[in-house]
This record gives C-alpha cells, structure tokens and sequence, in this order.
C-alpha cells in the first residue's frame, strides 16, 4: 500500500510539473506572437498567418484579402503631447481594432503606426468594415495627462487575385493605402486588381486641402528644425576652427 501510495504522489507531483511547464511554454509561445505595446499579434505572427492563408489559396484556391491601415500624422501626436501619449493612442487604437476586427482571421500591429488584416471575406467586404472601424475611430477622444487627443486613420484593403505572389497581395494592398493618404487621409481606399477606389462615402475635397495643409505646415516644421540644427552645427565647427587657428598661432 505504501508503494503504491508513493507512486501515486510521485505521478501527481510529475502531472503538476508537466502543467507548469506547459503553461510556461504556452506563455512563450504567446509573447513572441504578440506586440508588447498593444496586445495585438506581431509582424512576425502576421507573416506566418499570410504564409498559411496563401498556401490554402494555391492549394485550393480559398480566397482572403488583406487590409492595411495608418494612423493619420501619428508623428504630429509624437511631436505635440510626446511619445507617453503616442503609445496610448496605438493602444486604444489597437483595443477598437481587436474589439471590432477579432473575428477576422489575423489583426497585427504591422510596424510603428501601421495595422494589418488578413479577412477570408472578399476585398470589398473588407473594404467595408474598415470603413466602419474608420468611423468608430474618428468618434474616439483619447484623454492623456488632461489633453483630449482626437484620432483618425487611413486604410486600404486588397483581395487576392489569380497567380498571384504575397508581395504583390501586400503592395497592393499598401497602394489602396497609399491612395488613401494622397486622397485626403481618414478614408478607405480598395484596389479591384486595376486600379484604387474609394469606398468612405462623403468624402470631401475640403477634406483633402486641409490634409494636405496639415502635411505642408508639418514639413515646414521639420525643415525649421533641420534648419536651426545645421546652425548650431556651423556655429560650433566655426568656434572649434577658431580655436585650432589660435592654437597653432600660439605655436
């Protein structure tokens, strides 16, 4: 009786351990698949879903599609409220994104201010629903040490076309994106497999002069700064050239 009495303690001791070490090994698995800022997937996790949701596309040719968005002069944040505010913005960013989008196949933090989105859904549906994501978003007043920061973004969205290639899925998609930005920011662009189109209705020129004033007078800023910084260059290389002169003079 006492062996098997000590037996038994040693295969629930042993069983204990296994569950510590899985769940250990599950806590590793999940923190190099996810982004430490904002809980959702990283690039690298992103990648391997692509990898896997292509291979179904050339095996049995499963369509998906791929959205990609911006948070729009996510530098301009940076710049005027700092980074401690920057960093709460990709957070509650990502939480609407996860709250709205965790039913797709993949929601990533794809780099910096940039989102990814795998969807089995058509480029147009998901074209749609990131323009409601887009919506809900520009509806957000993000409060940081009592300043009340507004937010929008732009995105665009891609579907997976016959013979195609993952890089050319992404670049698409990045060109819908891109369409998004020239075209005025916070709005949704979709490529058909030609060419970009607009999905945001009620989007305005309006809209897109005061983007682009907003780029202009933020490139103005940095050519001022680069500008004061070349100065204070300048001014120290002439002070340490005047000192080597004397220097040698004294010589």
């Amino acid at each position: 009786m006492d062996a098997n009495r000590q037996l038994q303690t040693r295969l629930e001791s042993a069983e204990q351990k296994l569950d510590v070490q899985t769940d250990q090994i599950s806590s590793y698995l999940t923190e190099a698949r996810t982004d430490g800022l904002t809980g959702l997937l990283n690039r690298k996790a992103f990648d391997k879903a692509l990898d896997g949701l292509f291979g179904n596309w050339v095996a049995q040719e499963q369509p998906f599609s791929m959205g990609m968005l911006d948070i729009d002069h996510f530098k301009q944040i940076n710049d005027t409220y700092g980074h401690p505010a920057g960093d709460a913005v990709l957070r509650q960013v990502s939480a609407l994104l996860q709250s709205e989008l965790g039913q797709e196949v993949c929601v990533a933090r794809y780099g910096g201010e940039e989102f990814a989105v795998l969807s089995l859904s058509t480029g147009e549906q998901t074209a749609a629903v990131l323009d409601r994501v887009r919506n809900l978003i520009s509806q957000l007043q993000i409060t940081h040490d009592a300043h009340v920061i507004s937010v929008s973004i732009s995105a665009g969205a891609a579907q997976i076309e016959a013979d195609d290639k993952i890089g050319v899925l992404v670049r698409r998609a990045d060109e819908a994106l891109y369409a998004a930005k020239l075209g005025g920011r916070n709005r949704v662009y979709r490529y058909d497999g030609t060419m970009c189109h607009l999905v945001t209705k009620g989007a305005t020129r309006a809209a897109e002069q005061s983007s682009l004033a907003a780029d202009a007078s933020q490139t103005a800023n940095e050519l001022s700064q680069a500008q004061a910084a070349d100065s204070k260059i300048a001014d120290r290389l002439q002070r340490i050239v005047e000192e080597e002169s004397r220097r040698l003079v004294r010589r």
